[in-house]
């Protein structure tokens, strides 16, 4: 719809419509309301970020470094990325796209090094460590930590979710099911703060009936998490639950099926894998965090800086969810 359409059914001037979409200008309370209903009416959303470009002529490019290398979570961040830029395009705004292991300092750096001088601002997934931190810092644009926070000096907000509710979560079902559980736990690292946080919620509310065995890291790659939840099993027969608090999932179920080992499963995230997992009995449940509306967020969070001159909130954390095999699972859309 264009403003023309929009005065014409309002029965007014494009001037006058013009004013109430920029705040400029009295408008008569009459004039505004009409104008107003067929804005509701019709959806109408003003390209502020095209109008702004347009003014400015001025191209604008987000680097964007993504830990999806090994972690299918992580194109589903990247999904949510794409799909802000997508409805910007005409604008002029671009995206460079720099896929990471994010456990791999060297690689992060280096992706961090290749888009000096490219950017106007970063969107970033990468463990919060000195030296990364130090690297993000030499690039002087804003910065919108995604998923993992960071302590760079020009970061405008953080956009994830809360890994220790994600652990109390996990915690409540185990106690829910009234039954006496030696537990495995599989974390990707424990260099990785949420994922540490996670483990910290999980060891806070799990009852005393409940016995963590031991926590192993999988690097969150699949063939990693075969061969370490294989020998875990192996050294200790009377585990019956895994959890794994990170990515990985795939390879801890292929290790069970292995070893013929009647063992049951809760997880983080989601993909297809976990979703035949809960359909066939393997997952008990997944705590998802819906990660492609953390990569919209994030972008929303950077283009409202750099464009509307608005910082936004410090932390835009969004709600866990719990999935279970008959659940309807609305952010399936993530996928």
């Amino acid at each position: 719809m264009t403003i023309k359409e929009i005065a014409k059914l309002a029965n007014t001037s494009r001037g006058t419509v013009d004013r109430v979409l920029n705040n400029r200008g009295k408008v008569s309370t009459k004039v505004y309301k009409r104008i107003m209903d067929v804005i509701v009416a019709y959806n109408y959303q003003t390209n502020e970020i095209g109008r702004t470009l347009s003014l400015i002529n001025k191209k604008m490019t987000i680097g964007v470094i993504i830990g999806a290398k090994s972690n299918y979570f992580f194109n589903l961040i990247l999904l949510g990325i794409n799909s802000f830029q997508e409805k910007y395009k005409s604008s002029g705004m671009e995206i460079i796209v720099k896929v990471i292991n994010i456990f791999d300092y060297e690689e992060t750096i280096l992706a961090i090094e290749e888009l000096k001088n490219k950017i106007n601002g970063l969107i970033i997934t990468a463990i919060d460590e000195k030296q990364i931190n130090a690297k993000i810092n030499e690039l002087n644009v804003p910065v919108v930590a995604v998923n993992i926070d960071l302590n760079c000096l020009n970061k405008i907000c953080f956009v994830g979710c809360d890994y220790y509710n994600s652990g109390l979560l996990i915690a409540n079902l185990i106690d829910l099911m009234n039954q006496n559980f030696d537990i495995g736990v599989v974390i990707g690292s424990k260099i990785h703060d949420g994922h540490m946080m996670r483990l910290k919620g999980l060891k806070h509310l799990l009852y005393s009936n409940n016995k963590i065995i031991d926590v192993i890291e999988n690097n969150d790659d699949d063939q990693i998490s075969f061969l370490k939840v294989s020998e875990l099993i192996k050294s200790n027969s009377n585990i019956n639950l895994l959890v794994f608090l990170g990515a990985g999932t795939s390879g801890g179920i292929k290790a069970i099926k292995n070893k013929n080992a009647k063992i049951k499963i809760i997880c983080v995230d989601y993909s297809l894998s976990i979703e035949e997992g809960l359909q066939k009995g393997q997952i008990l449940a997944t705590i998802t965090q819906h990660p492609y509306t953390q990569g919209y967020k994030a972008m929303e969070a950077m283009f409202d800086y750099i464009i509307k001159k608005k910082n936004p909130k410090p932390r835009i954390i969004l709600d866990n969810s719990i999935i279970l095999k008959e659940s309807i699972i609305v952010h399936k859309i993530d996928s």
